[in-house]
């Protein structure tokens, strides 16, 4: 469930590579030195507060010249080539975050990711003209710039924004405040509702890839925290439907999804491969699965505080789950261990 087939030709997602993103600041730099670029803005919002992609709204906000031109100065800012060169660029995983690392998504790989292409590329699906709908900024999730260079595909860049009461707390070098009337946005004044956003890109999203520089921001406008939920109660039913005869006192694992630390314990049940485990623990499998689980994972000294509580019965061949070990439980389902073995490193990531 985790994953959308993907639907759209090789030819048309462009590969990621430091060459790549850097090739996007050129046509940044030499657009604006042509002036061959249209800019759309947009806030990005929940209805009614629910924050799920189902409702995901935008509106449309007109912008004098200067403000246009910073989207494309942002844009450069963000990816100069010095940073990007220094930074590590990685497929986007739900359960890293590192420091110095650009990400990407093919958008085809997260239903959410997908749908808000979709939505956006779509005629019918038509933003707001009336600002009025974003009330006080508590339901707004972001700011979008639709950027068009002459003939390409055009690129969505997307912003962060707080409230002024928010923003003016940060001490931040440069960005922009503005304000909001009832259809752009203006320069200050004491009449309107005062909003910031800072100096760099937090993702933007070209040619069927979003290029990922702030992760949390990635999560927050795309409502990722409601698909990962989504997708960890399905794995998890299937795990009690598919694997009873493997997994014992699995039906105590809901709980796991609430109180402390749940955020955790959710994204490593949403990250599983239920097909994966299939093959792992079918009749064929089984026996070499737990033997590779005993001596690559149980019995490595590395592991032995990561696996704690993980109570693993090689003559049954059954894995108990306990509130104890859940995060070893989480861990062994999901892989991560038998990656990092597979590359002869012998630490849990």
């Amino acid at each position: 469930m985790n994953l959308v087939e993907n639907e759209e030709s090789k030819d048309e997602v462009k590969t990621v590579s430091a060459d790549s993103i850097n090739g996007d600041a050129e046509l940044f730099k030499k657009s604006l030195k042509e002036n061959n670029y249209s800019v759309s803005f947009y806030f990005e919002y929940s209805k009614n507060g629910m924050n799920n992609m189902e409702n995901f709204a935008y509106a449309n906000a007109t912008l004098d010249d200067d403000t246009s031109k910073s989207m494309l100065q942002r844009f450069i800012y963000t990816f100069k080539e010095s940073k990007v060169n220094k930074n590590q660029i990685q497929k986007f995983d739900i359960l890293k975050n590192n420091r110095d690392t650009i990400y990407y998504l093919n958008k085809n790989e997260r239903a959410n990711s997908k749908s808000l292409v979709k939505k956006l590329e779509d005629d019918n699906f038509v933003p707001s003209e009336d600002l009025t709908v974003l009330g006080n900024l508590e339901n707004v999730k972001g700011a979008i710039a639709k950027v068009c260079i002459g003939t390409n595909s055009p690129y969505y860049l997307f912003m962060k924004v707080d409230n002024f009461n928010a923003f003016k707390k940060k001490r931040l070098s440069s960005g922009f405040m503005g304000n909001l009337t009832n259809d752009g946005v203006e320069k200050l004044d004491d009449n309107h509702l005062y909003f910031g956003i800072k100096n760099n890109i937090s993702f933007y999203y070209s040619q069927g890839v979003y290029i990922i520089n702030t992760h949390s921001d990635f999560e927050k406008m795309l409502f990722l925290s409601s698909e990962y939920d989504a997708v960890a109660k399905d794995n998890i039913k299937h795990l009690k439907t598919d694997f009873s005869n493997v997994f014992k006192n699995i039906d105590e694992i809901d709980k796991g999804l609430e109180g402390k630390s749940s955020s955790i314990f959710t994204r490593m049940m949403a990250r599983i491969s239920l097909d994966s485990l299939k093959e792992r623990f079918n009749e064929e499998n089984i026996q070499q699965t737990f033997n590779d689980i005993d001596k690559e994972i149980i019995n490595n000294k590395k592991f032995h505080d990561s696996f704690k509580g993980l109570d693993i019965d090689k003559k049954d061949l059954t894995i108990t789950y306990s509130e104890e070990g859940k995060f070893g439980f989480a861990a062994l389902l999901s892989d991560r261990p038998a990656r990092t073995i597979l590359l002869k490193r012998d630490f849990l990531e």
